[in-house]
């Protein structure tokens, strides 16, 4: 389905805000060695056709305001935006393959405890990898696995519908 510029750019803004501001609002837990970034959910919408360049560039642009207000400063902006981005084409991939969406959840996952948990919280900020990795993995899987696929599901779903 072949969609316009502007909506492409409107849904990107709406998914950037959601992201910024919702790991704002959660921020407790958003950041750290053991996080839950439930924001991150969003990265399930990725995998869509209908919305996978917009919900790309969305939490690609969301990330980097919501790192921005990281107690992990400019390495937090880089190596986020660097997961997240990874991550958003990955999924995307996995969804133009036909890869079922609990793989590419636990694929999406492992990266960005890979980018995270071992190059930001272990390399740069000497959190012992292990736990950097193992935190960082928890906390993606709760919000990609645990409530992004059904959110995708449940998305596809009504689309579906409406066709």
């Amino acid at each position: 389905m072949k969609r316009r510029y502007s909506e492409v750019i409107a849904s990107s803004a709406l998914i950037a805000a959601l992201y910024g501001f919702g790991t704002w609002v959660i921020s407790p837990i958003a950041y750290g060695p053991i996080q839950v970034r439930l924001t991150d959910t969003l990265l399930m919408l990725c995998y869509l056709d209908e919305i996978g360049y917009a919900a790309i560039l969305g939490n690609t642009i969301g990330v980097l305001i919501a790192n921005y207000l990281s107690p992990y400063g400019a390495w937090d902006m880089a190596l986020g935006l660097l997961a997240n981005l990874s991550v958003g084409v990955l999924i995307y991939m996995c969804g133009k393959r036909e890869i079922p969406p609990l793989f590419a959840g636990v694929i999406a996952s492992m990266v960005i405890a890979l980018i995270i948990g071992v190059g930001l919280l272990g390399m740069v900020f000497n959190l012992p990898m292990e736990v950097g990795f193992i935190g960082v993995f928890l906390g993606e899987a709760i919000s990609l696995i645990l409530l992004g696929v059904p959110l995708l599901e449940s998305l596809r779903k009504r689309i579906q519908e409406r066709r």
